[in-house]
């Protein structure tokens, strides 16, 4: 078994050795550069001090391959003419006529032509592999990552659940600190939040489907009161408060409820994760002059640079400075996402040290459409006419 593993790892040395000067000559184009320059000046030497013989028999394919491989097709194409070009020039200085030499020439540089070809691929064949493998070993970590913030983020509602249905099971009195029946609504809040985890995870993978938009009619006030629940189970950082504002003689929405519940959600646990002390806030009122609902979703942190804002809704992009942070990066590509369904749009206003804040602003349905009282939610239900 000692012998096996010296005698694999003698045959991976050389190995080794070629795949490090492989990378160097791909890496290091300054140096290759240079080095294919000394090659030449010492070509001129040997022009001016040797025999006739000696200059034409000179090869340059070594060179021309590295020039190709590690500075590039123009540099070795360039080369490939210069070589063919000295060649002709010694070969006529040394005695040849112009119609021995040209069909010398023209298979001289069909040679360099074909080496340089060969050469540009086998360049463009690692780099690809080199890419591979980077994108690989990328997909690892992601993964790792977004198995590890995944679980992070379903450990809070699974508490929740897990404790409220202990005290059940066990038939505590809840009657002093929280009713039966609340206990089991918040039950069914983080479960309801767990499956729409799921659902948000799916969207982020398959961004360019979603599930189809179901229209639902429902009050602002009963909105953020299921969302207040589901938050109330929530850990956050002591000095943050969260409040809720529904501004007066607000109208029903006509949206998809799962949807906006996943946007805000989204919004508001990314605000209580950045923000130590201060406040969330968050506000809907009806903007009557452009006919649409505005979520406005407020907090104190420490905002977001200028030259981030433009990639925070890019699907895992995560700032350097927020890495140390839990989460992987999707939420607010899912806000996005799920806005444009929903035919709405979000912008964010933020600057550093002066807090964000993210602005949804939703239209009402294209399409007309007709109401019709829903029996397993009690809101109503409204279905285009498309008649």
């Amino acid at each position: 078994m000692v012998e096996d593993r010296g005698s694999s790892g003698s045959a991976a040395r050389p190995e080794a050795v070629l795949l490090t000067f492989e990378l160097y000559l791909r890496t290091h184009p300054g140096t290759v550069g240079i080095g294919i320059i000394g090659f030449f000046l010492l070509v001129a030497v040997v022009h001016l001090r040797a025999g006739i013989q000696l200059p034409l028999a000179i090869t340059f394919a070594g060179p021309l391959v590295f020039c190709t491989y590690g500075v590039g097709v123009v540099a070795g194409t360039t080369a490939a003419v210069a070589i063919a070009t000295i060649w002709l020039a010694d070969a006529l200085s040394f005695g040849m006529t112009l119609g021995q030499a040209l069909p010398l020439f023209a298979t001289r540089l069909f040679s360099n032509f074909a080496i340089v070809a060969i050469s540009a691929v086998a360049a463009a064949a690692a780099r690809m592999r080199m890419r591979y493998l980077e994108t690989q070993d990328e997909l690892v970590r992601l993964r790792a990552d977004l198995v590890s913030a995944f679980s992070h983020d379903l450990r809070a509602p699974l508490t929740a659940m897990m404790g409220y249905a202990e005290l059940l099971r066990d038939g505590a009195d809840l009657e002093g600190a929280i009713p039966r029946s609340e206990a089991l609504d918040r039950i069914l809040v983080n479960g309801g939040r767990l499956n729409q985890l799921i659902a948000d995870m799916l969207t982020a993978g398959n961004g360019d489907r979603a599930a189809p938009v179901e229209i639902t009619a429902f009050t602002a006030e009963e909105f953020v009161a299921a969302l207040r629940a589901e938050f109330d189970d929530m850990p956050r950082a002591g000095a943050v408060s969260l409040q809720w504002t529904v501004a007066p003689n607000t109208p029903a929405l006509a949206t998809d409820r799962t949807k906006l519940t996943s946007v805000v959600r989204n919004l508001v646990g990314n605000a209580l994760k950045f923000t130590t002390e201060g406040e969330v806030a968050v506000r809907i009122d009806y903007d009557a002059a452009n006919v649409a609902h505005r979520i406005a979703v407020a907090d104190t942190g420490p905002g977001i640079a200028a030259d981030v804002v433009p990639h925070i809704f890019d699907r895992f992009y995560r700032a350097s400075e927020t890495k140390q942070r839990a989460g992987f990066g999707v939420g607010l590509f899912i806000v996005k996402r799920l806005t444009e369904l929903l035919g709405g749009t979000v912008v964010v206003r933020s600057q550093p040290g002066a807090g964000t804040t993210f602005v949804v602003t939703l239209p009402p349905p294209r399409a007309p459409v007709s109401v019709a009282l829903g029996k397993d939610r009690g809101e109503a239900k409204l279905r285009p006419d498309f008649e």
